[in-house]
């Protein structure tokens, strides 16, 4: 009996050590910080300018369509100082400009020459397009080689009428996810 009472001393003195410890113990357990993914749409910004013809101003086609009335006379340039800027904090681009002429200009006036860095776009005439990269800087391109059109010599004030016109239009798309001008003009169509 007296093994009994040691034993079950014995049992009882482990079991309130046991609780004694338990109530001390912790897990060893590890957390981190957590991570937030956001998710933003990008930016491409831009605009359409043009020097007013008298040298009076910046016509912007970014706050409302414009139009200006040139007096033109055979032989002579004409200068057209049209300009599209990518602004900062866009995303690399594609940036189009289309080109529309009305049906006396060609008679009117010698071919329209781009500026250096346009690329005729395959099978769409008159739209022309360059790639531009990011930059935290507005970056300006001129659309014009010298900023001027010249009237032919033959010109005269019964083939010069209302539908001898010519406009510009600007876009841009971002080129992510898009392998080429050609898709990217597509996409802009959609």
């Amino acid at each position: 009996m007296k093994m009994k009472k040691i034993v079950a001393t014995g049992s009882a003195l482990a079991l309130t050590a046991a609780v004694a410890v338990g109530g001390t113990l912790a897990w060893l357990q590890a957390q981190t910080e957590t991570i937030t993914n956001t998710f933003t749409v990008g930016n491409v910004d831009i605009t359409l300018t043009e020097d007013v013809f008298n040298g009076e101003g910046i016509l912007d086609a970014e706050n409302k369509a414009q139009a200006q009335t040139y007096r033109v006379a055979p032989g002579t340039d004409v200068t057209k100082a049209a300009d599209v800027t990518v602004k900062s904090g866009s995303e690399d681009c594609y940036l189009f400009v289309e080109v529309v002429k009305g049906d006396t200009f060609d008679t009117n006036f010698n071919d329209v020459a781009m500026a250096d860095g346009w690329t005729a776009l395959t099978g769409v005439d008159g739209v022309y397009w360059r790639s531009v990269a990011a930059s935290e800087e507005n970056q300006s391109f001129p659309v014009l080689k010298g900023d001027k059109l010249t009237v032919k010599t033959t010109a005269t004030n019964t083939t010069i009428d209302e539908n001898t016109t010519l406009t510009f239009q600007a876009y841009a798309i971002q080129t992510d996810g898009l392998e080429s001008a050609d898709a990217a003009w597509t996409a802009l169509q959609g």
